[in-house]
């Protein structure tokens, strides 16, 4: 028995009812490829008559002009609900304890980007509070005002020596800093022989000079408050230097 190829000259599609072989939506398929045809038409997105159940159909025609039979799909049209586009207008982050919603140390993410925020954040450092374990926290805030809940990690934070240089010992053990943790007054208080200039100079984590100042110690007692109001929370080393002798300290903020 021969076989003969059909050739496929024309296609078109309706939904539900059948107008009539010809008056339904053209499907161009002149190649006879009418698979990759129906996919580009879906892909697109092929008008349909509304929501619920309905009935998707094809018809194609061959060389003959001759129509074939209706090829039919249910198909279900269901309600797209809009998803809520929720944009972070504000967020912040804290160590440990939790000051409350707001009173936190703050986070640039007004364009929603956190994720580059957070990088930055980390790239330029951020203020430590103490050596061991501690809990770094994040909060983020919407466009309605509501802060979500705290995203929490638990961070070892090891001590660092910035500066390499061979300390005084007598220096070390006479030099006091205190309060320490300190707000916004720390006092440097030195007991010892050394007289002459002394430099004070305190280092962030990074190694980066956050503040410098000089006096002059003139007798076997030494104090002077230090306005480190400016300075942000974090860890910090007080190199003091006097008569060639150097010590470093550490603070806390």
């Amino acid at each position: 028995m021969q076989f003969t190829h059909a050739q496929i000259t024309g296609a078109e599609y309706f939904w539900d009812t059948d107008p009539g072989q010809g008056n339904a939506t053209a499907i161009t398929a002149e190649d006879g490829a009418l698979d990759e045809v129906l996919e580009e038409l879906i892909a697109t997105g092929i008008a349909s008559s509304g929501l619920g159940t309905h009935i998707f159909n094809v018809r194609v025609k061959d060389a003959d002009e001759v129509w074939g039979p209706v090829f039919s799909s249910i198909v279900v049209n269901e309600e797209v609900i809009a998803s809520l586009s929720v944009t972070v207008t504000q967020a912040e982050y804290f160590w440990n304890t939790d000051p409350g919603a707001g009173a936190g140390g703050a986070i640039l993410a007004v364009d929603g980007n956190l994720n580059q925020a957070l990088e930055q954040l980390f790239a330029n450092e951020i203020p430590l509070v103490k050596e061991g374990l501690n809990t770094f926290n994040i909060r983020v805030k919407n466009s309605e005002n509501t802060w979500g809940p705290v995203f929490t990690s638990v961070i070892n934070v090891e001590s660092t020596l910035i500066l390499d240089v061979e300390e005084d010992q007598l220096l070390v053990n006479t030099s006091v800093l205190s309060p320490n943790p300190a707000i916004d007054i720390v006092n440097i208080d030195i007991s010892n022989e050394y007289i002459g200039k002394i430099d004070i100079t305190i280092i962030d984590m990074t190694g980066k000079v956050v503040y410098a100042t000089s006096y002059t110690k003139s007798n076997m007692v030494f104090s002077q408050p230090l306005d480190i109001s400016s300075l942000a929370k974090g860890l910090y080393q007080v190199q003091l230097t006097i008569d060639n002798k150097q010590a470093i300290k550490k603070l806390i903020k």
